[in-house]
């Protein structure tokens, strides 16, 4: 896998997350799984240290703090130590962690917090979208406030992968994407992040798609949506535009494999919804097939972006190839593969 460069991988992910999170004019809600949400996607809920970023860009601790000052002074208390302000601040984030417990809606979830935020001295809980970027900035790299350390998501990822892949790259932002909406979606030592590793981009690019939508969720449309773009992001191909021979065998050795899943998939999630925005599998493969139909189709009429270009794996198996009824080109791959052209010139 060959990573494609970019100027600012930082500023395209917002870009991104701008279109999949949203933004609900900076006040907190409760997303789709009920989780208290504030920002670009910033989940408050289950994660205190980001709470306390959002605490911190508002105002709560730093009014805090001065009225902690001021109230030393008045009663000539000597100056407050780390270890006792860490202490304080841990108060706060459970103070406004318990009114986020217990909210069941939205209206409920932002009156409460705003009658809170008003006890510091702020009107109301809410972010601009200034104050949104910077906890966004701060959610990638990490930072240390009141002696509570919020680990980064970009060291957190770096660790997941093996620090395989450089920041600035359209492979590294996708991945940052699913990072950053849940670090479930790349364990470590999963599928993918092995795939990663080890430079196997179509291996990668199919699990993005297709193997990170949980059943069961209430929004997996939203999710699928998501993922197609997200793969669309990452890229099938190194450079569609210069595909090798060893490429186009693996792109379609990829979809050869998981044909069936790919084709049930899109059947329940169609890649070309408009909030998706993207092409289904076989279009996806003409670069692929029309390279390999050119170098062995011997003239023979096999159409492109139909599936009709089939390659087995390496693995030393068995596996049975089975065609259209049209012209098929097809490929064995390790082991006693069986190729069954049907009908067709293949």
């Amino acid at each position: 896998m060959t990573p494609t460069p970019i100027a600012d991988y930082r500023a395209l992910l917002l870009d991104e997350l701008r279109l999949a999170e949203g933004f609900r004019d900076g006040k907190p809600y409760l997303d789709s799984r009920g989780i208290a949400t504030i920002g670009y996607g910033v989940n408050i809920k289950q994660v205190t240290g980001y709470l306390l970023l959002v605490l911190n860009e508002i105002g709560v601790i730093g009014n805090a703090d001065i009225d902690e000052e001021f109230r030393r002074n008045e009663l000539g208390l000597p100056p407050e130590t780390a270890e006792e302000r860490k202490q304080r601040v841990e108060g706060i984030l459970e103070q406004f962690g318990t009114t986020i417990r217990s909210s069941t809606t939205d209206a409920t979830l932002q009156g409460d917090l705003d009658a809170l935020a008003q006890q510091y001295g702020v009107s109301e809980f809410r972010v601009s979208t200034e104050q949104a970027a910077n906890i966004y900035q701060l959610i990638l790299s990490g930072t240390t406030l009141a002696g509570i350390q919020v680990r980064g998501k970009e060291p957190a990822l770096d660790a997941v992968i093996q620090s395989s892949l450089a920041h600035n790259t359209l492979e590294y932002t996708a991945l940052m994407s699913m990072f950053y909406n849940s670090p479930a979606t790349i364990p470590p030592g999963s599928r993918l992040a092995n795939a990663v590793i080890s430079g196997d981009r179509q291996t990668a690019w199919y699990e993005i798609r297709y193997q990170t939508n949980p059943v069961g969720r209430p929004d997996r449309q939203g999710i699928a949506n998501r993922r197609y773009r997200e793969s669309d992001l990452f890229g099938l191909y190194d450079d569609i535009t210069n595909v090798s021979e060893t490429e186009a065998k693996s792109v379609l050795r990829m979809y050869t494999t998981n044909r069936n899943t790919i084709l049930n998939y899109e059947g329940t999630f169609s890649p070309t919804d408009p909030n998706a925005g993207s092409l289904r599998i076989h279009d996806k493969l003409v670069f692929a097939d029309r390279l390999l139909i050119s170098l062995y189709g011997f003239g023979v009429a096999i159409e492109e972006a139909r599936g009709r270009v089939l390659v087995g794996t390496e693995a030393q198996d068995t596996t049975t190839l089975t065609g259209s009824d049209q012209s098929d080109l097809i490929f064995g791959g390790g082991g006693n593969d069986t190729l069954a052209g049907r009908v067709g010139a293949d």
